[in-house]
């Protein structure tokens, strides 16, 4: 296993740890974080399967906590970073704008949601025909 597989399931367990002994809630965004990044990690070592149990765990804690604002800040943040570091066109660009999507969505915000899944479906159209996003 690797070093930042080893460090991310090290902070999940303690998070885990310290949500069962209630010093944390099981909503916190940090647990969001933690389950982003390890299925970020698994997406891009290309284990698309072992990548959608944590990215679905993230939204659900997310979603469960409807605090779409905060959502939204931090699908656009990891939008930026990835934009700077992988330029325009990249399949975690692709993946962040369906997120957005599904954020708005779920607002009741349709049209823009529409948009949004629009723009990312260009994005992957343009992507290399290896990225399955």
């Amino acid at each position: 296993m690797d070093v930042a597989r080893r460090f991310y399931n090290q902070a999940l367990a303690t998070a885990k740890r310290n949500i069962a002994q209630g010093i944390l809630g099981p909503d916190r965004l940090e647990l969001a974080t933690l389950y982003h990044n390890l299925g970020g990690l698994e997406h891009s070592r290309g284990r698309f399967a072992h990548a959608e149990p944590f990215a679905r765990r993230a939204v659900e804690i997310l979603d469960g906590r409807v605090k779409y604002d905060e959502a939204e800040k931090l699908y656009k943040h990891a939008l930026a970073a990835f934009r700077r570091i992988y330029g325009p066109c990249h399949y975690e660009i692709a993946v962040n704008l369906g997120n957005l999507a599904a954020n708005k969505q779920a607002q009741g915000k349709h049209k823009a949601a529409a948009n949004q899944r629009d723009v990312r479906a260009a994005r992957r159209r343009r992507l290399p025909l290896h990225c399955q996003c």
